[in-house]
């Protein structure tokens, strides 16, 4: 199976981050990591050896993402610095690390560009997919995600500003409508 490590300068969060590619093309798969997560803990956890064939096939490529949640969702700074932090953390994936995806996946695939991305991930890595899967329908056509908390209350509480909406629980309306 093919892989390849990346480090590479982040211009919206003003560091490097790290990803790991898996396979040679295939549908380009985005996985991000349970809370406080690295780029690595899917690998470590057996995770890419379980779905080996998939990825030996060509049906898949999956890009194993580093996370900021240690300094926004987990951190103990202030909650605007925090959804600042993962507003950042956004605009890398969206706006720098999708082109790098689609320059990778399309040499894999022999020039045939991929018609979309699909995100997935599991506790804390299932609400960024979710997240990414909902704000961006233009960029991300699948979404697989297990055992997530989707309440940005529950991560920092009694906070409310134009970052944090939105990112607000997509039943808020609903769950409002219902209760009148």
């Amino acid at each position: 199976m093919k892989v390849e490590y990346f480090k590479e300068y982040s211009h919206n969060l003003g560091c490097d981050m790290e990803y790991k590619v898996f396979g040679h093309a295939g549908k380009p798969c985005i996985f991000f990591p349970c809370q406080n997560g690295r780029f690595y803990d899917y690998e470590d956890r057996g995770m890419i050896y379980a779905i080996k064939d998939y990825i030996e096939d060509g049906r898949i490529q999956v890009f194993c993402v580093d996370s900021v949640d240690i300094d926004s969702w987990s951190s103990n700074k202030p909650a605007r610095w925090a959804m600042e932090t993962q507003e950042a953390y956004y605009k890398y994936i969206t706006e720098e690390l999708i082109y790098r995806i689609y320059e990778i996946n399309t040499y894999g695939n022999g020039g045939g560009v991929a018609s979309g991305i699909m995100v997935y991930g599991c506790s804390m890595g299932a609400y960024h997919a979710m997240n990414f899967f909902l704000r961006r329908p233009d960029i991300f056509d699948a979404v697989l995600s297990l055992s997530g908390i989707y309440h940005s209350g529950f991560f920092i509480k009694n906070y409310a500003d134009d970052l944090f909406m939105l990112r607000a629980n997509v039943h808020a309306d609903t769950e409002e409508d219902e209760s009148s």
